[in-house]
């Protein structure tokens, strides 16, 4: 491979793993951010205040239009496997990255 045809793929290569990495910065940063309200999230799955609120939908305490996924037992299961497998990549990317 010849010095231009070189420099130009490594330029190409910059500018595209430079663009994706401020993507990543500013979607971690978001999410970080996020992590405290997400807990309370996770915290209320299964709690005693779950479990008391979902007696009190399927008792038709609750308006039928109301959004209440959350009281599935498979939403926000779902959603904190998911933050699993997250935090598992990310202690794997952080080691490539060190590395």
């Amino acid at each position: 491979m010849n010095l231009i045809k070189r420099i130009e793929e490594m330029e190409a290569t910059y500018d595209h793993s430079q663009a994706i990495t401020n993507d990543f910065e500013k979607v971690l940063e978001a999410f970080t951010k996020d992590l405290n309200q997400a807990n309370q999230l996770v915290d209320y799955y299964g709690s005693a205040q779950w479990f008391e609120d979902v007696e009190q939908a399927e008792q038709g305490k609750v308006p039928n239009n109301l959004k209440r996924g959350v009281l599935s037992e498979d939403l926000v299961y779902d959603y904190i496997v998911q933050r699993h497998q997250i935090g598992l990549k990310l202690l794997e990317v952080a080691r490539n990255l060190l590395d």
